[in-house]
């Protein structure tokens, strides 16, 4: 058992949904529990002194910094554990090239990309252990050899009462003789291209076949061309806030989770979308890849597709099975019911922090000595904090440098456009001037034959 005093630090290095699943509900689960913790940015300088005052810490993401340093060193002087957490694989730099979202990066942000993604890996092999998701990701945390411990995502109690709401509002609104079929995509993030195309072909077909079967595409995706016959009967809304997801969804009668089957980024997934859609009761379809093919019982709480023609048929059977798809979202309600709230998993998860303190905690070092070794590591941090000010000081100077030449060079080139310009109006002027005087001489040549012609003629 955990003592009362026990506390919990999570560090997160990025924010959005993944920091909301894998830290803030943590902190909903373990404060059921009567555990208090708290979450703090990777770059607060609180960390200095914090590590010392938590009994276990959780890097969501973390980048390796001279901060996150200074946290690893002390709190293993201290006997204390610290975990590396992730939901994505993001601790093999060598699987970077699957990852879809670089795609639609410059050359400069996807450099940046990578960077980072090597300063995870080094946080990775720092930690004690790896905190994760799904069963895939745990096992590639062991070809590493740490050990991986798998606590799954879950909604929070504000998306139960969310999703309650919405259903509810679902049924009120929805006429008992509306035939229309709304298939659904939600995109979390812009990297799902590639998941979607997997499934563009049967999805036509099914468009095709069905004149009232609608398809509505949420979030960040770039609608294929072969969808375009269809667009009258495609809705799309933009990325939104997870508190007006559950709306959205319960807007909606079948969910499809395409995936990239040989993608490890894509069997890295956890089931968050199933669970979103389950909240609301709406059955999924999905590729059966690590975590849909263990939350979804294939045929009670949704379907599994894996080729194009599984795709069409399951579509096809929940388009036209009402009564299927009703008794599917209800399975999936279910499920989500006996196994993914808040309270079901806090106990999981106080049964894995123990088990993480029993294995990797200890005990610390003699306390003078302790002292000194904090010391020591706040200077080295300070020294290498003013190494990193004095480098980005001439950067800075570097740039500064480089925009005087700029300004320099782009006030000769004004210059030299003036004189240019100058000497144009010149020419032209200089082309009027003598247009003007060849007119006059016209002029006066032919007033002069005129004249010379008057008197003749007298």
């Amino acid at each position: 058992m955990l003592p009362e005093s026990f506390r919990v630090l999570f560090v997160s290095g990025i924010g959005g949904a993944t920091r909301r699943y894998r830290c803030v509900h943590l902190q909903e689960q373990l404060a059921l529990q009567g555990i208090e913790s708290t979450l703090r940015e990777a770059n607060d300088a609180h960390l200095l002194t914090e590590v010392m005052d938590y009994d276990l810490f959780i890097l969501h993401r973390v980048p390796f910094t001279p901060l996150i340093e200074h946290l690893v060193e002390i709190a293993h002087l201290r006997g204390k554990p610290v975990v590396f957490e992730t939901d994505d694989l993001l601790f093999d730099p060598a699987t970077v090239e699957h990852i879809t979202f670089i795609d639609g990066l410059s050359p400069q942000m996807a450099y940046r990309f990578r960077t980072n993604l090597a300063r995870m890996a080094e946080t990775f092999r720092r930690a004690d252990c790896l905190l994760t998701t799904t069963t895939f990701l745990a096992e590639q945390g062991r070809r590493f050899g740490k050990t991986a411990y798998v606590h799954r995502n879950g909604p929070s109690a504000a998306m139960f009462h969310l999703a309650e709401a919405a259903l509810a509002e679902r049924k009120a609104a929805v006429p008992e003789n509306d035939e229309t079929v709304v298939l659904a995509y939600f995109s979390g993030t812009a990297s799902h291209e590639r998941d979607f195309r997997t499934i563009v072909e049967p999805l036509s077909r099914i468009l095709r076949t069905y004149p009232h079967v609608w398809l509505h595409i949420g979030g960040y995706l770039e609608l294929d061309e072969a969808l375009r016959p269809f667009w009258p009967r495609i809705r799309q809304t933009p990325f939104v806030s997870w508190k007006t997801l559950p709306s959205i969804i319960a807007g909606t009668d079948i969910n499809l989770v395409p995936l990239e089957a040989d993608n490890p980024f894509c069997q890295a997934k956890s089931e968050i979308k199933f669970l979103e859609a389950a909240l609301v009761g709406v059955p999924t379809i999905a590729t059966p890849v690590g975590a849909y093919a263990h939350v979804i019982d294939n045929g009670v709480n949704g379907l599994l597709a894996d080729t194009p023609e599984d795709w069409f048929n399951a579509m096809q059977q929940l388009i036209e099975g009402a009564a299927l798809r009703r008794s599917m979202g209800e399975a999936a309600r279910r499920t989500v019911y006996e196994s993914y709230t808040p309270a079901k998993q806090a106990k999981a998860l106080i049964a894995t922090l123990e088990a993480i303190t029993t294995r990797f905690g200890g005990s610390a070092i003699e306390p003078t000595a302790l002292e000194s070794r904090f010391i020591t590591s706040i200077e080295h941090y300070a020294a290498s904090m003013e190494a990193e000010r004095e480098e980005r000081e001439q950067q800075i100077a570097e740039l500064r440098h480089t925009l005087r030449q700029y300004e320099a060079h782009m006030a000769a080139m004004k210059r030299q456009i003036d004189r240019v310009e100058s000497t144009l109006q010149q020419i032209q002027a200089g082309r009027v001037m003598r247009l003007m005087n060849g007119l006059q001489r016209r002029w006066r040549r032919l007033r002069g034959r005129r004249s010379h012609s008057e008197r003749q003629e007298r």
